[in-house]
C-alpha cells in the first residue's frame, strides 16, 4: 500500500510538472522566467544551499532544461520530406539529447553528494620515488639553467 501510494505520489508530481513545462507561454514570459530562474539558482549557490534548497536549485534548473527540450522537439525540426535539411536537423538533435540525457544521468550524482574521504595514513618509509628527468642535455650549457631550475628549488627529503 505505501509503495503504490509513493508511486501514484511522484506520478501525480511528473504529471504536475509536465503541465507546467509545457504551458503555452509567450517569449518574452519565458525568457523572464529564465531569468527569473536563473537568478534565483545564483542566490542559492551564492549562499552554499544545502539539502532541500539544493534539490529545489536542480528543480528548477530542469524546468528550464525541459522547456527548452519540448520547444525544440516542437517547434524547430523541419518537415521529414524536406531530408536535405531534415537530416542534419535531426543528427543535431540526437545529439542534444543525448547531453539532456547526460545532464539527467548527472543530476543524480550532484543532488546529494557524497563527502570526500581521508586518504589513508601512508608510512613515509613506504613512498615511491620519482625520478626527475631535465631535457636539457642536448643543449649548449648555457641553456641548462631555466629547464633545471624547478626541479632544484623542489623540496627533498635528504633520506630519500
Amino acid at each position: 500500500m505505501k509503495k503504490g501510494l509513493i508511486v501514484a505520489f511522484w506520478a501525480l508530481a511528473a504529471a504536475l510538472i509536465f503541465l507546467l513545462v509545457a504551458l503555452p507561454i509567450s517569449l518574452q514570459t519565458h525568457l523572464v522566467a529564465g531569468m527569473v530562474v536563473v537568478a534565483s539558482m545564483i542566490v542559492l549557490k551564492f549562499f552554499r544551499a544545502q539539502g532541500l534548497w539544493r534539490l529545489i536549485a536542480l528543480a528548477l534548473g530542469t524546468a528550464i532544461v525541459l522547456r527548452y527540450v519540448l520547444w525544440r522537439t516542437t517547434s524547430t525540426l523541419p518537415p521529414i520530406s524536406e531530408l536535405a535539411n531534415y537530416i542534419p536537423a535531426f543528427l543535431l538533435y540526437l545529439a542534444e539529447m543525448y547531453s539532456v540525457l547526460m545532464l539527467f544521468l548527472s543530476l543524480f550524482v550532484v543532488s546529494s553528494p557524497l563527502r570526500s574521504r581521508k586518504p589513508p595514513e601512508i608510512d613515509p618509509e613506504n613512498v615511491p620515488t620519482v625520478d626527475v628527468f631535465a631535457p636539457a642535455t642536448t643543449r649548449a650549457p648555457t641553456c641548462w639553467p631555466p629547464p633545471c631550475r624547478p626541479p632544484r628549488a623542489w623540496t627533498i627529503r635528504p633520506t630519500r
